[in-house]
């Protein structure tokens, strides 16, 4: 009868040891998703948004810089414009070296929820380099005339400006949107992965109270009042 008992006992400890290991697991897998998603998203979609940040910055002075080269009339002030514009370029050259560094590092769980590849990422900010490129290369044309002594070929080369910065505002649109909708997807990826494992921690845990419960009641009919 001892033995029966002990066994029956020894049973319900197994299983109540098993619950506790699965009400663990869960919860800690809760929470490796939900770092692990936060890790992504500033790793990759946050440093992307950064960077592009400073681009727009880099564009901005760089067409700033060609309108004051043509426009402005203090030679000395327009010759040191004409100088930095290089430097702007290289600059921008090496933020993009960044972020297509970001780009060939994604893996699946980056994109995860999104619908997109690594391919459609990398594919729109080429698009993006290629009109940053064609703003920055007019303003380095205008630059390099300029300081060349040619300040009617200077004026000439920043005609058209406008509609490069319209054809570069659409490519510096769809970049974000596709990081925006990337990093929004993986957020809410994590989100839902963290709901499901949470609520088979939550549910585990009180089938564990449950079969605790259950087993100091056996204990007590069993062992405490017999004895």
């Amino acid at each position: 009868m001892g033995k029966k008992i002990g066994t029956k006992i020894m049973v319900m400890m197994m299983l109540m040891t098993i619950m506790y290991l699965i009400t663990s697991f869960a919860s800690g897998f809760a929470q490796e998703q939900a770092l692990g998603g936060l890790n992504r998203v500033y790793n990759n979609w946050v440093q992307l948004e950064r960077y592009e940040t400073q681009l727009v910055k880099a564009t901005d002075n760089c067409n700033f810089y060609a309108n004051m080269i043509v426009h402005y009339k203090m030679p000395a002030v327009q010759e040191q414009l004409a100088q930095g514009v290089p430097t702007i370029i290289e600059q921008t050259q090496g933020i993009f070296t960044e972020m297509y560094a970001i780009v060939d590092g994604l893996e699946m769980n980056d994109l995860e929820g999104s619908g997109l590849t690594k391919a459609d990422v990398k594919a729109v900010l080429e698009t993006y380099e290629a009109a940053v490129a064609d703003v920055q290369n007019q303003a380095a044309t205008v630059a390099s005339l300029y300081l060349a002594g040619d300040v009617e070929g200077s004026a000439n080369a920043n005609n058209g400006a406008t509609q490069k910065l319209q054809t570069l505002g659409e490519a510096e649109t769809a970049f974000m949107t596709t990081v925006s909708t990337c990093s929004d997807s993986l957020i809410a990826a994590k989100r839902a992965n963290v709901a499901f494992y949470k609520g088979i921690s939550d549910k585990m845990f009180f089938v564990f109270i449950g079969a605790a419960v259950l087993m100091i009641l056996y204990i007590n009919k069993t062992v405490s009042k017999p004895a």
